[in-house]
């Protein structure tokens, strides 16, 4: 039986609990939920909780890191752009998007993690990730869906198999106005 990250929560050591992950400050005393403080160590809790997500981040193989991404995603503006790569037979768990994951512990003290999207795009533009032209495609699309400007080449969406096809279809459809997505219908 495998052990799940530990939790990983800051507060004042007076018992008052910091809301997000990015309180306290750097100069703030703090502790965590894990038993570590902010006494006998030179981090600020900030630094801390980084530290400790790249610590336990890297101890997961890539479908459940790629898994934690999606639910990190789960309500945010980059929720269609993580699904449309979720159900990607190509990208969904691919080791080549591991280094685009930024783990976090979320306010509840779980790991998480969230895609760096500008990276992603910068490699893409650059050529570095190798990939089909259609895979990259899907990848292009997600960076949209996801709020960051990108290039896209839509001459090639008729090369999309019928899966990537509808899986992109319902992507934009949700991205859509409704009244445009019953007419598209």
């Amino acid at each position: 039986m495998t052990r799940g990250p530990k939790r990983h929560r800051l507060y004042r050591p007076d018992g008052e609990r910091h809301v997000g992950v990015t309180t306290p400050a750097a100069d703030e005393p703090w502790a965590c939920e894990c038993g570590m403080s902010g006494q006998p160590t030179p981090l600020s809790g900030p630094d801390h909780l980084a530290a400790a997500a790249a610590a336990a981040f890297r101890r997961l193989d890539d479908g459940r890191a790629h898994a934690m991404a999606l639910v990190g995603a789960a309500n945010g503006t980059d929720a269609d752009a993580m699904g449309l790569l979720y159900n990607s037979r190509t990208w969904c768990g691919n080791p080549a998007l591991r280094p685009f994951l930024r783990p976090f512990y979320d306010g509840h003290g779980s790991l998480t993690a969230r895609m760096d999207w500008p990276s992603l795009a910068n490699h893409l533009n650059a050529g570095v990730i190798d990939a089909e032209p259609e895979d990259r495609l899907v990848l292009r699309i997600a960076v949209s869906l996801a709020g960051v400007p990108i290039a896209l080449c839509l001459s090639m969406l008729w090369r999309l198999d019928t899966t990537h096809a509808r899986h992109v279809r319902d992507a934009l459809l949700r991205q859509l106005p409704v009244e445009i997505e019953e007419a598209a219908r």
